[in-house]
This record gives C-alpha cells, sequence and structure tokens, in this order.
C-alpha cells in the first residue's frame, strides 16, 4: 500500500510586530479543544476562525507547523510548514484572515508537491494558490495538464 502526502513550506516576509502577534493568537486556537469561547481575547477571532472550521476539516489540521522569525529590520517572517499530513486550506484562511484583519492590500503565494511513498502512476503532483485579502484562487497541475491538453485540441477552459 502507498502513502500520499501534501508538502509545502513558504515564508510570510515583512509583518510588523502587531501583525505577528495577531497571527500568533490566530495559530494558538486553531484547535477547537483549545478554545474556550467565553474568554474575552478569543471574541476578535471568532469571525475568521467560523471561515477557517466551516473550509477545513479539524483531523486534516495534524501536520501543520509554523514559526517565527524577527529580521534585522525588526519585521517578522513567518514560515508555514507541512511534512505532509495537513491541509492547505488551513493556511490559506490564516493568511486571509490576516489581510482582511489588517486590510492589507497584498497578494501571498503558496505551492506545493503532492507525492506518494511508491512510485503510482497519477499519485504525483502538486499546485499554486494564491492569496489576497478578499480571495484565494488555487490551481493543481493536474487542473493544468487538463486545460493543456484542452488548449492542444484547440478548446479551452
Amino acid at each position: 500500500m502507498a502513502d500520499n502526502y501534501t508538502q509545502y513550506c513558504e515564508e510570510l516576509k515583512g509583518l510588523t510586530l502587531e501583525q505577528h502577534a495577531w497571527l500568533d493568537g490566530l495559530v494558538a486556537l486553531l484547535d477547537p479543544a483549545d478554545r474556550d469561547e467565553g474568554r474575552e481575547e478569543e471574541l476578535a477571532y471568532a469571525p475568521y476562525l467560523a471561515v477557517i472550521d466551516e473550509a477545513t476539516e479539524d483531523g486534516e489540521r495534524i501536520g501543520y507547523g509554523s514559526w517565527a522569525e524577527v529580521q534585522e529590520d525588526g519585521s517578522y517572517t513567518w514560515c508555514f510548514e507541512d511534512d505532509g499530513c495537513g491541509d492547505i486550506d488551513v493556511v490559506l484562511y490564516l493568511v486571509q484572515s490576516l489581510f482582511k484583519h489588517f486590510n492589507l492590500d497584498r497578494t501571498w503565494t503558496l505551492t506545493w508537491a503532492a507525492t506518494c511513498s511508491k512510485a503510482r502512476p497519477g499519485q504525483f503532483g502538486g499546485g499554486v494558490a494564491v492569496v489576497s485579502r478578499d480571495k484565494l484562487a488555487t490551481e493543481s497541475t493536474w487542473e493544468r495538464g487538463v486545460a493543456l491538453a484542452l488548449q492542444l485540441k484547440g478548446e479551452s477552459k
């Protein structure tokens, strides 16, 4: 039997101390078991957590990791990584939540690899996602392959 993995590692650069602290607070509440809905400090995160909870499955969050580094200019860089078990959507919604909360007019890109522990046709690929304050766009290598095949046939998708 073969195991499938989704792996990624991307940086989100140029965050202020306030943005870093806010993102850190949101990440700390990703697991619903760590929440206490009566705590006042969680109220600011409630709308963002609701979107993340609705868009993702809790069981798929295993393996997600992040850390922050202070840069020489005093800004913060967040690094998001996954060892193959997590949910890309969690990271996309985390970043979009940050952009919305601070009304940031910027985009961020995440690429991922889809791999398999044994050589199996159709089990390798990956994709790209682009996040802005108001939109998320994703495309996998499989979707791109279908579009290219149609293009070569003279059709479009």
